[in-house]
């Protein structure tokens, strides 16, 4: 179970908002760091009861056009596996207190043996904003909403022609080196490789990339991930379900040329936003038969 309050930490990250924190790519929920277990004495024999310690998570909700904090908004907790919503949902202190402050900082309590976790941030003016992956213990994490205006004016400078009856997606590619720094991928280019029908048809109506100035932009302009500003945006992803009606992962794909270089899933939700990143393939994650990537594979010259 989740819960919420407010904490001195809303200072640090207040600071942090100040010095461009949100300006990096944000989490793919690969915190690899373990939170350890507390073991307690059950009092009735010589074995003991193990208790995972809480997990405790904290971000910031902000605009994806202005880049700065929200306040007023609800999360609602997502199951990272299906996507549904739990019916948990992070406020401040009851059920018609919103969970981010003037800052638009949130922290929430996990169960410990809760390993990702996801959110929709619900806010009147903003279209119902998903993202998954998030680490249930992450930090400083960077949460997303799209107003209602981003959300018509992105894909419509981006030539993309929106079916109010299907998803979009907004995201960045990036690579993490040894010292978990993320670099940009430039010259990659982003595929939905199933239920959209011919993939390459696909993409020419719906795959847009940013320009440098962080705008999307035709494929005329940008026709691959840009090394500056490693965003794209996908519109138009058909919602995907099973015969009992229960929302199917949709994989997107990352490739460089031929080869696919990472992944990941969302669940497409209609007249709604996924906020989505790819990271590179690890030694963890990789598929089989697909290598993982050690460097950046961003081509030398990519931009010029």
């Amino acid at each position: 179970m989740a819960t919420f309050g407010k904490t001195l930490f809303s200072v640090l990250l207040t600071g942090l908002l100040a010095l461009g924190f949100v300006a990096c790519g944000g989490s793919d929920g690969g915190n690899d760091t373990a939170t350890p277990d507390v073991t307690t004495d059950n009092g009735g024999d010589d074995t003991a009861d193990t208790v995972v310690a809480k997990k405790q998570f904290s971000g910031i909700l902000i605009d994806f056009q202005t880049r700065k904090g929200l306040a007023g908004a609800k999360l609602y907790v997502l199951d990272n596996a299906t996507g549904k919503e739990t019916g948990e949902v992070l406020t401040s202190s009851g059920a018609d207190t919103p969970a981010t402050d003037d800052d638009g900082i949130v922290t929430a309590e996990f169960d410990g043996a809760l390993d990702k976790v996801g959110f929709v941030a619900r806010l009147e003016g903003q279209k119902d904003t998903y993202q998954l992956h998030l680490p249930a213990d992450g930090q400083n994490e960077t949460l997303w909403s799209v107003s209602n205006g981003t959300y018509v004016a992105a894909p419509a400078l981006a030539g993309i022609s929106i079916d109010s009856t299907k998803g979009i997606l907004a995201g960045g590619l990036y690579f993490r080196d040894a010292a978990g720094e993320e670099e940009g991928v430039g010259c990659g280019k982003i595929r939905v490789l199933e239920g959209v029908g011919d993939p390459e048809t696909f993409a020419e109506a719906n795959v847009r990339y940013m320009n440098s100035a962080g705008l999307p932009t035709t494929l005329a302009n940008q026709d691959s991930i840009n090394p500056e500003v490693p965003f794209f945006i996908i519109g138009n992803i058909p919602e995907s379900k099973d015969a009992q009606g229960n929302d199917l992962p949709v994989t997107v794909t990352a490739k460089m040329g031929e080869t696919a270089i990472g992944d990941t899933y969302v669940f497409s939700k209609a007249d709604a936003i996924f906020i989505g990143n790819i990271f590179t393939y690890t030694a963890a994650n990789a598929p089989t038969g697909v290598d993982p990537v050690t460097v950046n594979p961003m081509p030398a010259g990519c931009g010029q």
